[in-house]
């Protein structure tokens, strides 16, 4: 499988390029994987070729775009099976929850806060959460869910120990998209095909 990589000098990026068979021609390419930036979104569908999108903060036209193409597409937050095992858990359980509260923790330098993975998770709730963003030295990430009820706590934290953990999971989203009719895919799909 050969990889043309938008973002390839990010810290996510530069941990695929390590991990997989890139090239430098997108027309070499099987499949495109975008870890850029929303601005890249014209490009990286430009290619007509299957697509891994790990972006985040796509406007609403941009996500309609997404959804219009006629490629498969991979779309995710976060390429952790963990993160995506944590939020199969919150659809089928939160509703028994009173309050929630979601703490996403990571680098001085992430960008977004709430990061994208906090705003995913927070989508799966039946109840809205507080959200609070720390960015705090070399952190990874680090999210951390508190449902609670009128005597009780149930507190889930998920922490990523590595950033291959990510590219590892943007090559498995590559692999599980190529030869995928066109549509939206995420990482339930990836799970519920047994391949992690």
């Amino acid at each position: 499988m050969k990889v043309y990589i938008i973002g390839s000098r990010g810290k996510l990026g530069s941990c695929i390029a390590k991990l997989a068979q890139t090239v430098t021609n997108p027309e070499e390419a099987n499949v495109i994987i975008d870890v850029s930036s929303p601005s890249a979104l014209s490009d990286a569908l430009s290619y007509k070729k299957p697509l891994v999108i790990g972006t985040t903060g796509h406007s609403p036209d941009q996500i309609a775009h997404i959804k219009a193409s006629p490629l498969p597409i991979f779309l995710s937050a976060n390429f952790s099976p963990g993160i995506a095992l944590l939020k199969q858990f919150l659809k089928h359980n939160s509703q028994w929850f009173d309050k929630a509260k979601i703490e996403d923790v990571h680098h001085f330098n992430k960008k977004d806060a709430p990061s994208g993975t906090a705003l995913a998770l927070a989508s799966c709730l039946k109840i809205a959460p507080e959200i609070t963003s720390i960015r705090e030295g070399d952190v990874i990430g680090k999210h951390t869910v508190t449902l609670n009820l009128q005597d009780e706590s149930l507190i889930i934290q998920h922490n990523a120990h590595s950033r291959e953990l990510f590219a590892r999971g943007a090559i498995l989203a590559a692999k599980f998209i190529l030869g995928k009719k066109p549509g939206l895919y995420s990482m339930n799909d990836l799970i519920e095909s047994g391949t992690i």
